[in-house]
């Protein structure tokens, strides 16, 4: 009987410590911290930065572009690649963008995502980029896996 009950327990635990929680960052100062934060998880479990932009529309926004560019020098110096999924219409734009960065693959969909995303380790960040940025990051090793697996199905589908 209780043979039975030990891995049963066992399997709870397990559950019980992978964190599961949500934060939220606003402003560019708030997104520089977030970013910031990728920057380090990324560089420390050697992953690449992949996610699907809202390309213009994160530029409209004084300071965007700025914002962007300083977060690109710190990844260039890490080596961190990015993989983007962004759509169709979007494609002049972008190239334009990251034409002089190797470390940066586009693909492309015929449509849009309803807002930036980025997924990286055990979390997933949901970005608006709006007259305040603001970032919901969900931190949970099962749904950072499930979007990856998104992200790789529609990378295929995706094209150059």
């Amino acid at each position: 009987e209780i043979k039975k009950i030990i891995p049963e327990m066992e399997l709870k635990l397990k559950f019980q410590k992978e964190p599961q929680n949500a934060q939220i960052y606003q402003t560019f100062d708030g997104l520089k911290t977030l970013y910031n934060e990728i920057i380090e998880i990324l560089a420390h479990e050697k992953e690449d930065f992949i996610g699907f932009t809202l390309g213009e529309e994160e530029y409209k926004y004084s300071g965007a572009e700025h914002f962007f560019r300083e977060y690109d020098v710190k990844r260039r110096a890490l080596k961190i690649k990015l993989k983007l999924i962004g759509s169709e219409d979007q494609k002049d734009f972008m190239k334009k963008l990251v034409s002089s960065d190797r470390n940066i693959t586009l693909r492309y969909l015929p449509y849009q995502m309803p807002t930036g995303l980025i997924i990286f380790a055990d979390k997933v960040a949901i970005l608006t980029w709006q007259e305040i940025p603001t970032a919901f990051v969900i931190q949970s090793k099962k749904i950072a896996e499930n979007y990856k697996l998104f992200f790789l199905a529609m990378w295929k589908m995706a094209k150059s």
